[in-house]
């Protein structure tokens, strides 16, 4: 390590202490022994800066994307041999411990590596872990401004090419709210079962609406200037008892609700539908012309491969879906 990168990693780690948030990702030091908690909760919340990055579908990603859900996000990068790789199979595990409610949680993997971390490179690499890890990147100067906002530091390290380099960066993970804002960080050692009753404690957790199941969840890509859109889905009730869905929410909409279209003479007609009951064992199709949810207000235009969370409620229950955005009708 020359002097220069010394000096650099010196004062970004100092800074980062400070905040409770860095550990190099090359450290070779010994972990310290697990704690109750590793959560690290910050007075007030830190507000995330605008950003335009994408997904590893191509589809943009903002701080919008950030909006109406709770977010765990991990800085790294694909060719990282050891920490990013252990970090994504923690991330995997925690997935699968937390209650139903919880496990709407957004998990992204940051990649800081855009020269090498293309799209289909973070697609194949966080589909490695879990089809529900989420792959962003995109230019450097994007990049340092969320990372800077986020409170988490990276840094290139020149090796013997053009193409052979490493990258240190933070081994925290941000936890952001639905509000997008930094909430908490979670230091390392991170094991499965204390993140994830960490994530619990801090996120708040409702049961899930029981017996609910939603299958092939999208959203019609609504035409420029439309102030509305729809989405669609199978609503299964594999519960033993009548399931009762008696609203929705989105971060994305300032509005959503279920309703019925209707011909009537001749003529198309729509009309609210408050509560949806599903008997036990059946299921009910939201579909063009007829039962669907209606959004209404949304917060910027959403283009085809966006994933938009809905929240269905039943009474004080909510189970949380990400809808597709699609411009093709099926």
């Amino acid at each position: 390590m020359n002097a220069t990168r010394a000096l650099l990693l010196a004062v970004i780690g100092a800074t980062a202490l400070a905040a409770g948030i860095w550990a190099g990702s090359r450290s070779r030091s010994t972990p310290p022994a697990a704690a109750p908690t590793n959560a690290v909760v910050l007075p007030s919340p830190r507000e995330v800066a605008d950003f335009v990055l994408a997904d590893q579908d191509g589809a943009p990603f903002t701080r919008e994307n950030l909006k109406g859900r709770w977010s765990l996000l991990f800085a790294g990068f694909t060719h990282c041999p050891d920490v990013c790789p252990t970090t994504l199979g923690v991330m995997k595990a925690v997935g699968q411990r937390l209650p139903a409610d919880a496990a709407a949680l957004q998990m992204i993997f940051l990649s800081v590596d855009p020269e090498r971390d293309t799209p289909e490179t973070l697609k194949r690499y966080v589909g490695y872990f879990s089809p529900t890890l989420l792959g962003i990147t995109g230019e450097s100067v994007q990049l340092d401004r969320l990372t800077a906002s986020l409170g988490l530091a990276y840094m290139k390290v020149p090796g013997t090419s053009a193409t052979d380099y490493s990258v240190d960066h933070s081994a925290a993970l941000a936890l952001i709210n639905p509000e997008a804002q930094v909430t908490a960080y979670f230091q390392p050692p991170h094991l499965a079962e204390t993140l994830a009753a960490d994530l619990a404690r801090l996120i708040g957790t409702a049961p899930a609406c029981a017996g609910l199941e939603v299958r092939d969840a999208w959203i019609r890509e609504a035409p420029p200037g439309a102030g509305m859109t729809a989405g669609y889905a199978q609503l299964l009730n594999r519960g033993s008892a009548t399931l009762r869905i008696d609203g929705a929410t989105s971060g994305f909409f300032g509005d959503a609700s279920l309703h019925r279209t209707t011909l009537v003479n001749g003529s198309y007609a729509m009309e609210p539908v408050p509560v949806l009951e599903i008997p036990a064992g059946a299921s009910v199709l939201l579909a063009p012309n007829g039962l669907h949810l209606m959004l209404m207000q949304p917060s910027r235009p959403l283009r085809a491969g966006e994933r938009v969370p809905v929240s269905f409620s039943c009474g004080q229950n909510r189970t949380g879906i990400d809808f597709t955005v699609r411009a093709d009708i099926p």
